[in-house]
Parts: C-alpha cells; structure tokens; sequence
C-alpha cells in the first residue's frame, strides 16, 4: 500500500503519521465532511503529541502495535497533570482516537477506503421548505431582559409549575393541577387581586393662612 498524503506521508505505513495523513485523505477523497472528520484528527494528534512528548517522530509509531487502554491512560494521566481533563472530555477523546484507530486498522486490513455512514436529519423531521425556512427567520429573538418561560410537571406529576416574570425582574412560580377549572380560575383571580398592596405616598399637607 504506497498510497500517499500530499506526496508525502505512506497511508499505508501503519504510523501515526500514517494515521493522520489517512483521515486528511478521507476528507480529501470527499469520503466524509471535514466536519465528521476533523475532530478525530484534532483529538489523535493531541493523543499522540501528548504521550510522545520527549520528541519522539511520530513516523516512528507503530498503531498496529500499540495498546490502547495503556496509551490512552498515559495520555489522560499527563493530562490529568494540567488540570484540564473533565469527564466529559476524557470520553470524547477516546470515543474520538479509538474510532480514528478502527478506521485506520480496518483500511490497512482491506486496503479499501471506509465506509463511513452519512448524517441524516432526525426521524421525524421533515425537511424547511423556502417557505418554512422564510417564517422561520422572521422569528424575532426574546427581547433583552425578558425571560422565556416554560412549564414543567413537578416531582409528583400532578402539578404543574408555571414560572411567571414579574415588573420587578423577579420570577414568581404558580403550581397549578393539569386541569384547572373556569371557577377554581375566576376563585385563583380573585385571591392573587387581594394580595395586591399599592403604595400610597403620604400627601404633604398645605400650610393654610396665618390667622
């Protein structure tokens, strides 16, 4: 397999490098989008420069040999050392590298280049039309410092908790049964108008003549 990456690089040479040169060349054959694509080689080479930091050539490793669990653990300790690793991104990058190995491995094996599926819109979702995409965009975003609301059942699932924004910033939840009656509604209306205090300012009272 002498296939090369920008006249350089052997895709077939089972390297790192190899490794690197292959998934630029999945893009460039528009196998799959830089999209897909990118963030396999972005997570590798952090992999690879950080585990062979005492300047080892990536030329010089071999992935064919290489134990993953053992190398990604020297990688997540190194990088448990700057304080920058979070759970989150510990399984990105080994969902990311290990995934960037089985491509690899199953091109070195075959010799053909991989099938790699097609993102589809979700089940369900039918596509924009120019006219939807049109009523779309007219959308206008919330206004600053209004607040976007949303009703969520509570922990029983009986009742509803409506956040309601009030003039003074503050957010006031109402919770409410599922169904609330027109008379229960009228009743709610009439307690929530009797807690109602407005302040009046005190009248200055005027001086009246000097008798």
């Amino acid at each position: 397999m002498s296939e090369t990456a920008n006249g350089s690089v052997n895709l077939g040479s089972g390297t790192a490098s190899g490794l690197l040169a292959f998934l630029d060349w999945v893009v460039g054959k528009k196998l799959a989008t830089p999209a897909a694509i990118t963030p396999l080689k972005s997570a590798s080479k952090q992999v690879f420069e950080t585990v062979e930091d005492d300047g080892t050539d990536l030329d010089s490793v071999d992935v064919r040999s290489l134990d993953v669990d053992d190398y990604f653990r020297r990688f997540e300790v190194a990088m448990q050392a700057t304080g920058r690793l979070t759970p989150d991104s510990v399984r990105a990058y080994r969902n990311r590298f290990t995934r960037s190995l089985d491509m690899y491995s199953e091109y070195l094996s075959t010799g053909q280049a991989p099938r790699i599926p097609v993102r589809q819109a979700s089940a369900g979702t039918a596509p924009r039309s120019p006219r939807n995409r049109q009523a779309v965009s007219k959308v206008s975003p919330p206004a600053p410092g209004v607040i976007e609301t949303t009703a969520e059942p509570d922990a029983s699932g009986t009742l509803i908790s409506y956040p309601f924004p009030l003039e003074s910033g503050e957010v006031a939840n109402l919770r409410l049964p599922k169904r609330l009656g027109k008379r229960d509604a009228q009743r709610l209306n009439n307690f929530i108008t009797a807690l109602v205090f407005e302040f009046e300012p005190m009248k200055e009272i005027e001086a009246g003549p000097a008798s």
